[in-house]
């Protein structure tokens, strides 16, 4: 259950039901997209917090979905299993698909992910952008020694973090 409260009240307002425990969810102006332990991915028009509407559930994970995010376009998803679907926000259809994600953070129309591969050499840990247009990287770092656990993105940086404790810096101008 995702619950909604009026901050000068402290009062529930609003209640969004789910059949499973929400794992993850983001708020972008008037839309919510939420993940549950079940493997869907619930997106939420809202007019205002107590007229919230179920617009679409997607389904197609067998595990828990761990991180979700979305741009103009496209729902992103990420479930425990690594991967990483990208959704049409209006019709729902899954546009692609990438593996060995760790983390994911939306800037624009640019998805910025975390990718390691298990068992693989230290090379394998990288740190990439993609675009939503051209469905494609744009650029990629590999200069982490382990797996990239976690992504932050303002107008002017990427910050990257890894399993051994290293904090990157990355200029984001540079990438275009």
């Amino acid at each position: 259950t995702v619950k909604v409260w009026d901050v000068h009240s402290g009062q529930v307002i609003n209640e969004l039901h789910h059949k499973a425990a929400v794992s993850s969810l983001k708020l972008k102006t008037d839309t919510l997209v939420t993940g549950c332990v079940d493997g869907t991915v619930a997106v939420w028009n809202i007019k205002s917090p107590t007229d919230i509407t179920l617009r679409m559930t997607l389904n197609d994970y067998q595990g828990s979905v761990i991180a979700v995010d979305m741009s103009e376009t496209n729902i992103i998803s990420a479930p425990d299993d690594d991967t990483v679907k990208v959704w049409d926000k209006v019709t729902g259809e899954e546009v692609y698909s990438c593996y060995a994600v760790s983390c994911l953070q939306v800037q624009g129309s640019h998805l910025i992910s975390g990718h390691y591969v298990s068992g693989h050499s230290d090379s394998e840990s990288s740190l990439s952008i993609w675009s939503f247009e051209s469905e494609d990287y744009i650029r990629m770092w590999n200069e982490h020694d382990d797996w990239v656990t976690c992504v932050a993105v303002d107008n002017k940086r990427i910050v990257s973090g890894d399993y051994d404790g290293t904090i990157k810096v990355w200029d984001l101008a540079a990438a275009d």
